[in-house]
């Protein structure tokens, strides 16, 4: 088996500022939503892997990132979960993930959709209230995303334009996290060590 499906940091992010433009900027809203769940899938899916022990056949195997999606964590859902069982995510993060894997999956499987429509709309209302806290917290920075906020119960642009500035947010947090990461130490590299340092001592 070998790691089948794409790439996040080499393959999907552009790896700079620019993680709105082409292709993203140029999609329709249910095609944006799809693609930018399945871009943070495969960014869940290669952090989680940097966090695990360095078995690649393990890692996909449990991941699907040999391309089977009945794998133990071969959703996003269930690498959304386990991500933030590992501290990689927390719980607001996880949430706003959860929130766009929701909304993803109103939009790819309903063919009368759109993002005012009544399903969407409730998907949304996490990622409303996350902001609306970020607005109350009396940032002045967040004060302009009030309007956006509530312009998107109504306003299909709007739900979209909040919808990337939470996807580019959620984009920057994995990277951060990516850069960070270390993998956990086996139980017998741990016992190992304590041997090496009774040995010296």
């Amino acid at each position: 088996m070998a790691w089948k499906i794409e790439r996040w940091l080499s393959q999907l992010y552009p790896g700079d500022n620019s993680c709105l433009t082409t292709p993203y900027a140029k999609l329709t809203p249910r095609e944006f939503v799809v693609v930018a769940c399945s871009t943070l899938d495969a960014g869940v899916a290669e952090v989680i892997a940097l966090r695990l022990r360095d078995d690649p056949k393990e890692v996909e195997d449990l991941l699907g990132a040999d391309g089977d999606g009945r794998a133990p964590v071969g959703s996003f859902g269930a690498r959304i979960q386990l991500a933030y069982l590992l501290g990689l995510l927390n719980k607001t993060q996880a949430q706003g993930f959860r929130a766009l894997k929701n909304l993803r999956n109103v939009m790819a499987h309903r063919v009368m959709v759109d993002l005012t429509c009544s399903d969407a709309q409730r998907c949304l209302e996490p990622i409303r209230a996350h902001w609306q806290r970020l607005v109350a917290s009396e940032n002045h920075m967040f004060e302009a995303l009030k309007p956006l906020i509530d312009d998107s119960r109504r306003s299909e642009k709007a739900a979209m334009r909040m919808l990337r500035f939470h996807f580019s947010l959620c984009q920057i947090a994995l990277r951060q996290v990516h850069d960070r990461m270390e993998r956990l130490e086996a139980i017998d590299e741990i016992l190992l060590g304590q041997g090496r340092r009774r040995t010296r001592s």
